[in-house]
């Protein structure tokens, strides 16, 4: 059964998440630069860098401007600090948040309950082809909620292209803050909210739009990937952001994953500002854009920006 504006979302959709929004391209010739904005206020500066969270070895280092920005800033701002992951943290929001409890699965409410026949039909052939290897176990399945199954095959998808979180401009930065502050925007558990808090239709939506980029999904994200090497925002907005909010049902997941997202973030920068010093802000360039994204929501704010 298909499913008629997952078409309009062909663009990179779940892909888009780990991509450009969350913890795969073309190389990018070291002193290339993609999105970087100034903005100055008289509370303080930002330096603003609209990030992917996975690439290779081949994007760094950047444009002696940007690096230069870096090593002058007052602290490293990102949305979360991959390299001071809890473990015990993690383990928790998964199991809380990612799967069903074993009275659930006991009552039969685990993921075939919630799925949309959609999403269901889906599932299954995928799992019945030849890729069918990427599927876990049919009961791990079961145990999933439909987003953190999404998720999974997703990052399976980005694996089998040979890009690596460790390569991810963010932990870039995060290697060479050495004694620079380190400021988080999110924790893993708001991270995992963002996704959870989704009803179980949006959830089936992610699932079968995972699905259907398993296979397509690596020219997409190739095309996503330029535009984001080059800076051009105007191209990653109308590849990702209109698809989405112009689709009723993409319009959940946008405000789950970057709306109110958005809002929070930058009320956390509001209050790290310092007059006089610079922040040196990693955030998904996802949250860059549109009139909800940070740079609007700043200079809603006050703040003067500029291309960096």
């Amino acid at each position: 059964m298909p499913i008629p504006w997952c078409d309009k979302l062909m663009k990179p959709f779940a892909v888009f998440f780990i991509l450009l929004s969350l913890v795969f391209s073309t190389p990018l010739l070291a002193g290339a630069r993609p999105s970087v904005w100034l903005l100055e206020s008289a509370r303080g500066n930002i330096v603003l860098l609209g990030s992917i969270h996975v690439g290779d070895e081949s994007f760094y280092p950047f444009d002696d401007a940007v690096e230069q920005a870096f090593e002058t800033a007052s602290a490293l701002v990102v949305e979360l600090d991959v390299t001071a992951l809890d473990g015990a943290e993690v383990a928790a929001a998964i199991r809380k948040l990612g799967m069903f409890d074993d009275q659930q699965l006991q009552n039969k409410q685990g993921l075939s309950s919630v799925l949309t026949p959609g999403a269901q039909q889906a599932l299954a052939v995928f799992c019945r082809g030849d890729l069918k290897v990427h599927c876990p176990p049919e009961a791990q399945m079961e145990a999933m909620q439909p987003w953190f199954l999404g998720l999974h095959f997703a990052t399976a998808m980005l694996a089998n292209s040979g890009f690596q979180t460790q390569f991810g401009v963010d932990s870039y930065f995060l290697r060479r803050a050495k004694d620079k502050d380190v400021i988080e925007l999110e924790s893993f558990t708001q991270q995992m909210q963002a996704f959870s808090g989704l009803d179980a239709r949006a959830q089936s939506d992610f699932l079968s739009q995972s699905l259907m980029e398993f296979n397509s999904g690596s020219d997409k994200v190739t095309e996503l990937v330029d535009a984001w090497r080059h800076g051009d925002d105007d191209a990653l907005r109308l590849l990702v952001l209109e698809p989405m909010v112009t689709a009723p049902e993409g319009q959940a997941i946008y405000r789950a994953l970057f709306q109110r997202r958005n809002f929070s973030m930058v009320e956390k920068l509001m209050g790290q500002v310092r007059v006089g010093e610079s922040l040196f802000v990693v955030v998904g360039a996802g949250h860059l854009l549109g009139q909800e994204g940070l740079l609007s929501l700043l200079r809603a704010k006050g703040f003067i920006a500029s291309k960096f």
